[in-house]
């Protein structure tokens, strides 16, 4: 049976004396040694207009625990158990939302995503969320973008609370795009498909892109599988993205690590098809011909890989 998580003792005090607010935006995030991405995550997050982030910490040994703990406007839950048996943290996410999450915009995030839509450079998330209302809906769509360095994987810089798209500034313009409300999104597809899929003979599919990151919690919990799967949602014609920052300089050690530990969906199986790859290619680099640099979220519209509706 999954493990639940607990609050801990600096989480009570915070939310003791520091009630989040009714009209707050949350963000949740289940985190496991996430202590070089998380500065950056929460910096990035707080500007667009986060309130608070209610993270579950599956059992950090690097850091990442005292980090969180020394963030005013962090509370943080303990699960030690295991992140397969929990669904792959969901429902450690859902337990926490549920609890504190009601009535509120949420996103639910790993700590190597940032969300990224429409104007975001100037427009906070509760511009969004406010547009998402007057429209009458619940939830937005934002599927993964993979980001990568121009060069070699292993060679990549990249120093801890600094900003992650300078060193990963780029992306893949071509994906498998699947219809949901009359329009194309990003479904399958990207550096990782061609990478480690494509011509490598699988009988399991490459990542499934597509998340459903922000939704506003009413009633029972809208996750079942990640942040994939969402029910009881309504959308209306504007989309984003979640840059992923996957594809770093470490990729090679986690890969070989998650594949081992088998935490991960279906025995880590995407993890043993990344350690394969690298082992054999240690000096891996994804960029090629057809990557694109990304500069401003005006880029991903223009390609058709997110939407802003006129009006926004």
């Amino acid at each position: 049976m999954t493990s639940v998580c607990v609050l801990t003792s600096v989480g009570e005090q915070r939310l003791n004396s520091r009630p989040i607010k009714q009209d707050g935006i949350l963000v949740v995030a289940c985190v496991r040694n996430e202590v070089v991405l998380l500065p950056w995550f929460l910096a990035y997050h707080r500007r667009l207009g986060v309130d608070r982030f209610l993270v579950v910490d599956n059992g950090s040994s690097d850091g990442t625990s005292e980090l969180l703990d020394a963030e005013d406007d962090v509370v943080r839950f303990w699960a030690p158990g295991s992140y397969a048996e929990s669904a792959c943290g969901i429902e450690w996410t859902n337990q926490v939302t549920r609890s504190h999450g009601f009535g509120h915009w949420v996103l639910t995030l790993d700590a190597d995503e940032c969300f990224y839509y429409p104007d975001c450079e100037t427009r906070t998330v509760v511009d969004l969320t406010s547009f998402l209302e007057r429209r009458q809906a619940n939830a937005m769509r934002a599927p993964l973008l993979d980001m990568y360095p121009p060069g070699p994987l292993a060679e990549a810089q990249y120093d801890a609370g600094s900003d992650p798209l300078p060193a990963f500034p780029f992306f893949d313009p071509d994906y498998e795009m699947a219809m949901f409300e009359g329009r194309p999104y990003i479904v399958r597809g990207g550096p990782r498909q061609r990478l480690f899929w494509d011509n490598a003979g699988h009988d399991h599919p490459s990542p499934f892109l597509m998340k459903v990151p922000l939704v506003k919690w009413c009633g029972q919990a809208p996750y079942t599988t990640s942040t994939h799967v969402v029910r009881e949602a309504e959308f209306t014609d504007i989309s984003g993205v979640l840059l992923h920052f996957t594809l770093a300089h470490d990729f090679a050690a986690r890969a070989a690590e998650e594949s081992q530990r088998k935490e991960h969906f279906a025995d880590a199986r995407q993890y043993a098809a990344y350690d394969r790859v690298m082992r054999e290619q240690p000096d891996l680099v994804v960029r090629n011909a057809r990557s694109r640099r990304l500069h401003y979220s005006a880029v991903l519209a223009e390609l058709g890989l997110m939407y802003k509706p006129d009006d926004f």
